[in-house]
This record gives C-alpha cells, sequence and structure tokens, in this order.
C-alpha cells in the first residue's frame, strides 16, 4: 500500500487595524498569542494616506489603497479580521473571507472556537507529552511584562500577551494551570535574557508544532533599531519576523545599556556556511523610519567585533524598508512569505 506524506498548517490570518490605534495593536498581540499559528499572522495597517516611511524618491508615487492591496498580495491571508467592521470594504478581498473580530474570537455552544485552533487545545498536547512528567531540566513558563509600562507593547509583540478576561480569557488559566506558568515582570532591558531556550511563554506555546522554510534567501541575523512607542515600527517588526526574517527589536532607548547583548548577538551570528561556499553568515543593524539613521551608526561603531573576522564583515548596516507591497520588491529584498506547516504525517 502507497503512503503519502500530509501536511497541515493553521489559518493565516491577517488582522486590520487602523495604525494609529495602539489599544487596537495590543489587541491583535493578544490573539495572536491565543491561536495556534498566531506568530506567523500579519498586521494589515490600514493607511489613509501612504506614510513617508514607505515612499521612495525617484519613483512614481503610490496610493494608499495600493500599498494595501499590495499587502494583502503579499501575506496571502485566509481571512482578513477586522478590528472595525467595515473598515475594509475598498480592498479586493472576498467578503465571505473576512470577518470581525468579535466573531473571531467567538465560541459555539459547546466552546470550541469558531475559527482555528486555540491554545486549550495546544496545551492539552502539551501537558500529556511533557509537563504531565517529572523533567530535569523544565522551562520556566512565564506571561512576561515590562515594569515600565512604555515598553508593555515591545513585550507584547516579542513574547505574547494573555488576556485574563473576555471571550479567551480561559486560555491564560489553562496556560498558568497546565503548565505551571506564571506571570511575570521584568526590567525593560530584560527582555534580552527571554530570547534563550530557558522560557517558554505565550508565542512559543502557540507556534507549537510547526516547522517554517523560508521562501527567500538571507545572509543575516537582525537586529531592528527602533522606537518603541512607534506603532509602525511594531507593526513591521511583527510582519518581518512573521515573513521568517530572523530579526530581533533593540529599541534605541535602551541600546546603550544593551552593548554586551549586541556584542555577543554579533560573534554567534559570524560563523561561516558550510563548503565549498566562502561567505558568512552575518548580524545586521536595520534601522526603523522612525529612529536616527545617524545615532543607530554612531552607536554601531561603538561595538567589538569577533576577533577573528574582518571589522567591516562581522556585520553590516541595511539602509533599506523592505518593499513587501510590491512583488519585485519583495523578491529583492527577500521578503517573500515562508511556508508555515506541521510537522508531516504519513497516511
Amino acid at each position: 500500500m502507497e503512503k503519502a506524506s500530509v501536511r497541515i498548517r493553521p489559518l493565516r490570518l491577517a488582522f486590520a487595524v487602523n495604525p494609529k490605534d495602539g489599544t487596537a495593536l495590543m489587541r491583535v498581540f493578544e490573539a495572536n498569542s491565543v491561536f495556534w499559528g498566531g506568530p506567523y499572522n500579519f498586521v494589515l495597517p490600514l493607511f489613509r494616506r501612504v506614510p513617508d516611511r514607505y515612499k521612495e524618491p525617484y519613483r512614481k508615487k503610490i496610493k494608499a489603497t495600493a500599498l494595501v492591496q499590495g499587502l494583502v498580495e503579499a501575506f496571502q491571508p485566509d481571512i482578513i479580521v477586522e478590528m472595525e467592521p467595515g473598515s475594509t470594504a475598498f480592498l479586493n478581498f472576498p467578503k465571505s473571507r473576512t470577518i470581525t473580530f468579535d466573531h473571531l474570537l467567538s465560541r459555539d455552544d459547546r466552546g470550541s472556537c469558531s475559527y482555528g485552533v486555540d491554545l486549550r487545545t495546544i496545551i492539552a498536547d502539551l501537558y500529556e507529552t511533557t509537563f504531565r512528567f517529572v523533567q530535569r531540566h523544565p522551562p520556566e513558563v512565564v506571561i512576561p511584562t515590562s515594569s515600565d509600562a512604555r515598553y508593555t507593547p515591545v513585550y507584547a509583540a516579542l513574547f505574547g500577551s494573555l488576556p485574563e478576561k473576555g471571550p479567551v480569557g480561559d486560555c491564560a488559566v489553562h496556560f498558568l494551570k497546565a503548565l505551571d506558568g506564571k506571570r511575570k515582570s521584568f526590567a525593560a532591558a530584560d527582555y534580552t535574557k527571554l530570547l534563550g531556550h530557558k522560557y517558554l511563554y505565550p508565542l512559543r506555546v502557540a507556534a507549537h508544532g510547526l516547522e517554517t522554510r523560508r521562501n527567500s534567501w538571507s545572509i543575516d541575523s537582525k537586529l531592528y533599531y527602533m522606537d518603541e512607542r512607534s506603532p509602525l515600527d511594531l507593526i513591521d517588526f511583527w510582519n518581518l519576523r512573521a515573513l521568517g526574517w530572523d530579526i530581533t527589536p533593540l529599541p534605541a532607548s535602551l541600546a546603550p545599556s544593551l552593548t554586551g547583548f549586541c556584542e555577543e548577538f554579533i560573534e554567534k551570528s559570524y560563523r561561516p556556511y558550510p563548503p565549498p561556499s566562502n561567505a558568512y553568515h552575518h548580524a545586521s543593524f536595520l534601522c526603523s523610519p522612525s529612529s536616527s539613521q545617524a545615532d543607530m551608526q554612531a552607536f554601531v561603531a561603538t561595538l567589538k567585533r569577533p576577533q577573528q573576522s574582518e571589522p567591516h564583515m562581522a556585520v553590516t548596516i541595511d539602509m533599506r524598508v523592505p518593499r513587501i507591497w510590491e512583488e519585485w520588491g519583495r523578491s529583492a529584498d527577500h521578503a517573500e512569505p515562508q511556508t508555515v506547516t506541521e510537522s508531516t504525517t504519513s497516511v
């Protein structure tokens, strides 16, 4: 009897949000922390005017509608979730695959999700396979927050956030009880300590059992020098990570206190590709349009380079704004969406 390999994947959602609405953006981060595959969903900013950050000199101007439509084509969502009902009526997207945020979070009379798979199912699997046994080196299960409210959105975008109340508030209960988790506050700059494998947080649980495959080529790991107060910076970081970039936020206000982290990041990133290639993987600094290129370059100049490297090869400065909304731009900037699937199952 012949066998076939079947791959399944979670629903791919795009959350349509007013890019100036920080409260709505936090709700998007919470929702993506609740659903399986949430870290690989996208945030669709509904621009009325094209922000200066996306305008290119010497090129034909693009209309806001065309830019948003281009993002939809790039993200290829199964469903668009409207944070404000009717907000995407101008898009060329099937109305049958457009739902409201409240509809996404709704449950049927048995308590099952109307769409997708939420953390309750994932946590049940983790408990049965791992957490009901005594582990020699168990991870620390946390819902991390920043002690400084200014960095709360960065923490939510990087690690996830689970609401205590509302239609999906029970997901937090399962997370805390079944996985023996806790809510924990960290100093703002301590987010770097959570990036290792010691910690298990909501967005990592939401990606449980999923494999990714890049569909575009890139040779660097990025630190995103950004303004933690800018919703557009948060949206750009989220979407670039969802596309498959190896990217970590570096709030400009915290950079001076994270010199050691940045130098370690550069050293770990600098490694040769297997022969016969003579190229090196390296670290790259990408500056958000909300931040100062000059300030970032001055900061990077102070950082030590690995001893075995040429100073100009171990780290680079990336000056571009990835043109996700244009097909040729996605190809040129290595920003094609990655493939996300569950592990192979034979049938």
